[in-house]
């Protein structure tokens, strides 16, 4: 599957768990800056629509930026709520450097599910090399797919990966990563299973 239908995939059975648990659900969709809001609500139809809107949400300008995003939820979300963040968090700025996101995990349970494409993860299998585009800046690059640039490429990935569960723990808030190529519903349950037992 695609970082986007994992996305989702994980949208659909949150909005469905909480409808069927008779809890509203808002959605709010972000690029560099808050591009759709919707209030909570707590029917069937809204439930369709988030997903609708979802699915459909443009990428805006095409860069990446989560403190407007986070800004936004803290102006808006008046009572304490469930905040789950879907994102892969790949960003040029430094989304734990200021307060705005311990700001609102301490106002707020804030949850980060983070889709991960195995491509993230290790470079594909074969000799050569890869042509690469990047979506936000439109920069190509051709990387070998040699045993040092493989290794290379891997252990930046595992750098990343575990740095960005540092920050996490450092908020603190919850976080899980949901691999594309695996079953997308199950780090979740995960999840919530450890949250019960506590």
């Amino acid at each position: 599957r695609s970082k986007r239908e994992t996305m989702m995939l994980i949208s659909a059975s949150l909005v469905f768990s909480a409808l069927a648990s008779q809890i509203s659900t808002g959605f709010l969709a972000f690029s560099d800056r808050v591009a759709l809001s919707r209030p909570p609500r707590r029917t069937r139809a809204a439930a369709w629509a988030i997903l609708e809107q979802c699915w459909s949400a443009t990428a805006g300008s095409g860069r990446t930026a989560l403190v407007p995003m986070v800004r936004h939820l803290s102006r808006t979300l008046k009572r304490m709520s469930i905040v789950f963040l879907v994102s892969d968090f790949l960003t040029d700025e430094d989304l734990f450097a200021g307060p705005d996101l311990a700001m609102l995990a301490a106002r707020h349970d804030v949850i980060a599910i983070v889709p991960e494409d195995a491509f993230e993860r290790e470079l594909p299998a074969g000799p050569g090399y890869l042509r690469l585009r990047d979506l936000e800046s439109g920069r190509c690059a051709a990387v070998s797919l040699g045993t040092r640039s493989r290794e290379r490429y891997a252990a930046a990935a595992r750098r990343h990966r575990e740095s960005l569960a540092h920050a996490f723990y450092s908020v603190p808030m919850e976080h899980v990563f949901v691999p594309t190529d695996g079953h997308p519903v199950e780090p979740l349950l995960s999840l919530f299973a450890s949250r019960s037992r506590r």
